[in-house]
């Protein structure tokens, strides 16, 4: 999409009143490479129950194949909330840099105590340097997704592994539970 376009449709009135904060990233040729949004329904959640989020890119929802990035987490009857999303050119630094940068001036740069990611390097050290004081941690889809791969060997022949681990993973409410 041109630049024009889409300052035409970032200007309408509409879309001014709906989304209350946007931001898109040109390159040296003015094309646009990564757009990030929220609107007041999310800055207002954000607020509310910002302190875990997850961060996902998904491929394979458009045409052009460009990572979309959503900032998801949960209300008080664990259902899921947007507190934001981009539409990123690629998953380099550059562009993780650029869309943590701006989810936190989105939200006042208030980040907050941990964000769960997929297991891209990349995207883990962008966090560090962007996000100083937030944990990082992995969703349990990418644990259980390597623990199948890296440790199938270990699964064999009836083993109690899977089912051991997963109890690690699952079963335990606190740190001193799950050491005993």
């Amino acid at each position: 999409m041109l630049k024009l376009e889409v300052a035409k449709v970032l200007s309408r009135a509409s879309f001014k009143k709906s989304f209350i904060f946007y931001c898109f990233q040109l390159d040296n040729q003015e094309q646009i490479t990564n757009i990030f949004w929220v609107d007041r329904k999310m800055l207002i959640d954000y607020e509310h129950f910002g302190d875990v989020v997850t961060y996902d890119t998904t491929y394979s929802t458009n045409k052009e194949y460009r990572p979309l990035g959503v900032f998801l987490g949960f209300n008080h009857h664990r259902g899921t909330i947007v507190f934001g999303a981009s539409l990123l050119y690629d998953e380099t630094a550059a562009s993780f840099i650029w869309v943590f940068e701006t989810f936190l001036e989105a939200h006042k740069r208030n980040a907050r105590k941990i964000i769960f990611t997929d297991q891209a390097p990349v995207m883990a050290a962008t966090l560090v340097e962007v996000m100083l004081n937030t944990s990082h941690g992995l969703c349990n889809w990418n644990i259980m997704e390597n623990v199948i791969r890296h440790l199938g060997n270990l699964m064999k022949n009836e083993s109690c592994f899977l089912s051991d681990f997963k109890a690690c993973m699952y079963n335990f409410e606190g740190e001193t539970e799950f050491e005993k």
